[in-house]
């Protein structure tokens, strides 16, 4: 037994079904096949009728456009030739299901759309449901997702305002700033500056950041401090960011970034004590360099053990 199907371009929301004219989903030897007075299944279902599939009395088909909520998008459904009428196949899942294909066992509906939140973002992967003759859901393929791992970034900004540092290249500062808290915007991180030279100043820290509603306000006004240059003694005090007064959450990748041109005045670098605290903390440790920045300030091996360093 055999029937044919067609249905409305594009996007079609009805599908047509011709059958032999003798018995409607039954076994025959001879037949001619109904084209003037079709069986047709209707639904307002964007995409409805993509894909058809004939499974004993049943038909098969396929609805991936349609967004019945916010969490979930296309449909299958089941249509009987007797009454007309099609009714939803139950598969949990934000999936697009835009293929069925048949064999001996059932069906498996496939869709390359699965979305799956993590944190603030949407990610898509593909997936199949295997269904029985009486379109039961029997597995899932693959059987588990990969977990969700949020990752949480609390990145303590270090920005040296000292008199070697002129007026063009601390607002070039100001301005990376900006742009690294929007290049980060509606993720899970944080952000929390301070400047140093010869004293030290807290612009804002994370529970600040996370209450701005436009976190680049928080650079407008900052004036340098000017005056000589504490490096070390600078790294030591951005500890106090890393606490849970300052906001910086439980179980977040801690990030120091030190803006700077390299040169130390004022006091003896004690850069053994600032990596000593920042290892036990977990603290990943960068450099950038502005202006004329002096390597001979640094260990060009090791660069004071910071992960990495950047010039411009």
């Amino acid at each position: 037994m055999w029937c044919t199907f067609w249905s409305s371009p594009p996007h079609g929301s009805s599908i047509s079904l011709s059958c032999p004219r003798s018995t409607a989903l039954s076994a025959v030897t001879g037949f001619s096949v109904d084209t003037n007075q079709p069986i047709v299944f209707q639904s307002s279902d964007q995409g409805f009728g993509y894909q058809v599939a004939q499974m004993d009395k049943r038909v098969i088909v396929s609805a991936p456009l349609h967004q019945p909520s916010t969490n979930k998008s296309g449909q299958l459904y089941q249509c009987d030739p007797g009454s007309g009428k099609c009714q939803p196949i139950s598969i949990s899942g934000r999936i697009s299901h835009n293929v069925s294909l048949h064999n001996q066992n059932g069906h498996t509906a496939c869709g390359p759309t699965l979305q799956r939140v993590c944190g603030k973002n949407i990610y898509v992967n593909g997936r199949c449901y295997r269904l029985d003759n009486r379109l039961r859901l029997q597995e899932s393929l693959p059987a588990k997702l990969p977990d969700c791992n949020v990752f949480n970034l609390d990145v303590a900004l270090l920005i040296d305002g000292s008199g070697s540092i002129n007026s063009r290249d601390f607002r070039l500062m100001l301005d990376f700033v900006s742009k690294v808290m929007e290049a980060f915007k509606d993720t899970e991180t944080r952000f929390a500056l301070m400047q140093y030279s010869s004293t030290f100043e807290t612009h804002f820290d994370f529970n600040q950041f996370a209450a701005a509603r436009n976190p680049s306000d928080l650079v407008q006004g900052i004036t340098q401090l000017r005056s000589v240059t504490k490096t070390s003694s600078a790294i030591i005090r951005v500890d106090e960011l890393f606490t849970p007064q300052a906001g910086s959450r439980d179980g977040a990748q801690r990030v120091l970034i030190v803006i700077t041109d390299g040169e130390t005045y004022g006091e003896t670098p004690r850069y053994d004590v600032a990596i000593g605290r920042a290892n036990i903390m977990g603290v990943l440790r960068f450099v950038i360099g502005v202006s004329e920045y002096s390597e001979s300030q640094h260990n060009p091996t090791d660069h004071h053990n910071a992960t990495g360093i950047l010039c411009w």
